[in-house]
């Protein structure tokens, strides 16, 4: 675990614009904390052990109490990789802001895209999600809606610190309803990234742009990185598109192992949209610098859309806690492993490259 544990005072703190609500029961700090409890041995029974009422501390008193905050609190880790939770709907935006979540993905496409204010990382998704394409506001001409100069505007005004550039899904059904192939989508993507970085150096956009890597087999991923290179859109970060969706975690693993060999040493991976099975398989946490999910609430979603569940924030928040300590448990592990390695090799990082340490 990092020294951050010692000098909570800036979990206590927000981005500016954060409207505050109540106070927190230990220190006094205003704060929109949660008025029902959660369940038995999650946040809630904590709070009420050191004689709090449930859902009523702040993040940072809350880190203070936990027997292993780092579970919950996965950025207390010494670990070079960070998780972050999609945010693609009112609703888990809401659950996610009460909760104080400092690690999300905001998606551009939504309706209501700023900064929750609790982060401490601003990454904004460009919106091109599979389902857009598909059945989405982008099925008819399979192409994005709004203007490269809107996504920019917005990229700026929220002052995003990671944004990814626009690409082009490469799911065969959404290949299949455009009309299009694998060598379509990948060449969209770079004429989109081109015009993109272009305009966003004309703009002087501070926020570090992030490229996709587009493709489906193996094969198709370091064709793409190496029109990348040709092209001058290789990021300093960049992005895994079109994994999201696939029950193969052994080809999404070589994938993301094929992918890091083939970048340059510079190169930051981000996965986007990856299963946590895919993150405990053998190198892929080593490979990468970051994922994002919104599985958390997938499960209401569909509930909400087939049975009529109940899609509100309250419910979302008892299945983002449930997720977030399977995230925090794999990332404890991992960051165990990493330590049991650093001693086993006098401290010095290991090579996951074939020699060269990362």
């Amino acid at each position: 675990m990092s020294d951050d544990l010692e000098n909570v005072d800036s979990a206590h703190s927000h981005r500016p614009g954060y409207s505050m609500t109540e106070p927190c029961e230990r220190c006094g700090r205003d704060g929109p904390w949660l008025k029902q409890p959660i369940d038995e041995g999650g946040r809630g029974a904590t709070e009420a052990y050191y004689g709090y009422a449930p859902g009523r501390l702040c993040r940072g008193c809350h880190m203070e109490l936990l027997p292993n905050p780092e579970v919950l609190y996965t950025e207390l880790l010494d670990i070079e990789f960070t998780f972050y939770y999609g945010c693609a709907s009112g609703s888990s935006r809401k659950a996610l802001r009460k909760m104080e979540e400092s690690h999300v993905m905001v998606s551009y496409a939504t309706k209501n895209n700023g900064p929750l204010g609790t982060e401490s990382v601003h990454f904004t998704d460009c919106g091109g999600a599979p389902d857009s394409f598909k059945d989405g506001d982008m099925a008819d001409t399979g192409d994005y809606v709004t203007s490269d100069g809107d996504y920019l505007e917005y990229v700026a005004e929220a002052d995003a610190d990671l944004w990814s550039l626009r690409d082009y899904p490469c799911e065969p059904d959404v290949l299949e309803t455009h009309d299009r192939t694998v060598a379509d989508h990948q060449r969209m993507t770079i004429d989109r990234h081109r015009s993109l970085l272009d305009s966003a150096a004309d703009r002087g956009i501070d926020g570090q742009p992030v490229a996709v890597l587009q493709g489906w087999t193996v094969e198709d991923y370091l064709e793409h990185i190496d029109a990348h290179r040709e092209a001058g859109t290789l990021t300093d970060y960049v992005g895994i598109g079109s994994i999201c969706r696939r029950n193969a975690d052994e080809e999404i693993q070589d994938i993301i192992l094929a992918v890091r060999d083939a970048l340059p040493a510079r190169c930051r991976i981000h996965a986007f949209g990856v299963k946590l099975p895919v993150l405990e398989k053998s190198g892929v946490l080593d490979a990468l610098a970051s994922a994002d999910s919104c599985a958390y609430d997938y499960g209401l979603m569909m509930e909400a859309i087939y049975n009529g569940g109940d899609y509100s924030w309250k419910p979302i928040v008892g299945e983002y806690l449930e997720f977030k300590e399977r995230v925090g448990e794999l990332l404890e592990s991992y960051d165990d492993l990493e330590q049991q390695s650093l001693g086993a090799f006098g401290g010095q990082p290991i090579a996951t490259d074939g020699g060269e340490t990362q």
